[in-house]
């Protein structure tokens, strides 16, 4: 059985935001429960288990405040698909 093995070490960025260092290639490690929603509110919501109610209203208020952005409409879009299971 072959194991890998990467030694180096992770730094602190901010709240969920790791950057490891010490591979070959920088690798950034995000911890998405650990997040700043107050600072990574977009990054947060990237995700396919948003509650009914009150996280799909914050969610329709942020982007109202930012629909006219090409960026804005494509992260809503992919948010509002991966989370078109919720009533």
């Amino acid at each position: 059985m072959a194991s890998c093995i990467r030694c180096g070490t992770a730094n602190y960025k901010e709240s969920g935001i790791y950057y490891l260092i010490g591979d070959a290639i920088p690798i950034q490690l995000i911890i998405v429960p650990r997040l700043s929603k107050h600072n990574n509110y977009w990054l947060n919501n990237l995700r396919n288990d948003l509650k009914a109610g009150g996280e799909i209203r914050t969610f329709i208020e942020q982007y109202g405040e930012n629909k006219n952005s090409k960026l804005y409409q494509t992260l809503a879009d992919t948010i509002m698909r991966a989370n078109a299971h919720v009533q």
